[in-house]
């Protein structure tokens, strides 16, 4: 399988192969989009974009078929949530109420990633097939097909008068403004069991234009994710803050994606803007700014007496990490 990682200037490609919660890593390829064909997650320069993957795809003989794309990108709006357990159609239901907030997103599709449950394997990219598109009314057009955590799913969007069961696709992400941090719906009575979920929603047609400017490469994506979706299925097959009370940074060029865990359970999870210019001092005290905020976070939501044990973080150049 193939893992493209599309963020403001590089494209990032893993090569290997996924048996249950082992991955196997073949080669690793880092190119650079000097033209700024992608801003933000978003493609400017359709053109040139088609060019530079058209390029890369020779330059490396990649396969062409089980892509799985991954998007750094605040296109996806993100949060955590505390949901009653009950059936997939009735979860999805919950889920599109609580974005009801998000009116920005036109055509929204809706996604979401358990935490806490250890009975399904969710160390590897999420499949999605998808299918052939037809000029047909909104009412009978249909989405992708997709599986997530092992269990086939689909996409609806939500009308405005009703929230009927949605369909999931993995992808994530975040709103820069407001990180996903825990909440519980207002509807959990506290009787009831409740599982924690990372939900997200996304515009259908934002992920339409990726999947089919890749198909008109002759190349077909079988999944699309965010950013901090792919780090919380790192996150699951990685020993970093198993069972501890830790902090895990990843730069990603001008951007940064934050998660904090406490004893063992994601409490919290954002994306940021990055300002300062890199290799400078500037750079790493902002980078180190942002650990400040989250243990703030830590302490004022009073998630460990233990306090922080680790803090991991990845990304920086040296001189960088020599002042954080």
């Amino acid at each position: 399988m193939i893992a493209l990682h599309l963020s403001n200037r590089h494209i990032r490609i893993v090569d290997g192969t996924v048996s249950g919660q082992r991955v196997t890593v073949q080669a690793m390829y880092d190119e650079e989009d000097t033209r700024g064909c992608i801003l933000n997650g978003i493609v400017m320069d359709v053109d040139a974009f088609s060019d530079l993957m058209r390029t890369i795809w020779e330059k490396y003989n990649l396969p062409r078929k089980d892509v799985h794309l991954v998007i750094n990108s605040s296109q996806f709006t993100t949060k955590i949530l505390e949901l009653p357990k009950q059936s997939e159609k009735l979860l999805m239901q919950f889920i599109s109420r609580e974005f009801s907030d998000v009116e920005r997103i036109e055509d929204p599709v809706y996604s979401y990633y358990l935490l806490d449950d250890k009975t399904e394997t969710r160390g590897s990219a999420a499949p999605m097939q998808p299918k052939a598109r037809k000029e047909k009314s909104e009412k009978t057009k249909k989405s992708f097909g997709l599986k997530l955590g092992g269990k086939k799913a689909k996409t609806e969007p939500v009308p405005p008068t009703q929230q009927p069961p949605q369909q999931q696709m993995p992808w994530e992400q975040p709103q820069a403004a407001q990180p996903a941090a825990s909440v519980k719906a207002e509807s959990v009575k506290k009787s009831e069991k409740v599982q924690r979920v990372f939900a997200q929603v996304v515009s259908r047609q934002y992920v339409q234009n990726y999947i089919e400017l890749f198909q008109n490469l002759g190349i077909t994506i079988e999944s699309v994710e965010g950013a901090r979706v792919a780090m919380l299925r790192l996150l699951e097959i990685a020993p970093l803050g198993n069972g501890m009370n830790s902090i895990i940074q990843m730069v990603d060029d001008i951007t940064m994606l934050d998660v904090l865990v406490s004893d063992g359970r994601v409490e919290y999870c954002s994306r940021k803007r990055l300002f300062a210019d890199r290799t400078t001092p500037s750079f790493a005290v902002e980078v180190a700014r942002s650990l400040e905020n989250i243990l703030q976070f830590a302490q004022a939501h009073h998630l460990s007496e233990s306090g922080i044990n680790q803090v991991y973080i990845s990304g920086l150049e040296s001189e960088e990490l020599s002042v954080y």
